[in-house]
């Protein structure tokens, strides 16, 4: 069964409430390779903004000033 919207939401959700924000950003990006396997159309830039992570390019990722 492939993963819903709300599914990649929660994974999300969960990241988000994490203290540390450099294990959010450890978190974030291993898991947007897997999520782009499990659907072709994952958006990986609206993931990390879900998450609390920002990010300026596909492959620079930056914290959120806090």
């Amino acid at each position: 069964m492939a993963m819903s919207k709300k599914d990649f939401e929660t994974i999300a959700d969960s990241i988000r409430t994490m203290m540390d924000p450099h294990a959010r950003l450890q978190a974030a990006v291993a898991l947007v390779s897997a999520c782009t396997k499990l659907n072709p159309r994952f958006d990986h830039q609206r993931f990390f903004e879900a998450c609390g992570v920002g990010v300026t390019s596909s492959r620079v990722y930056h914290l959120p000033k806090e």
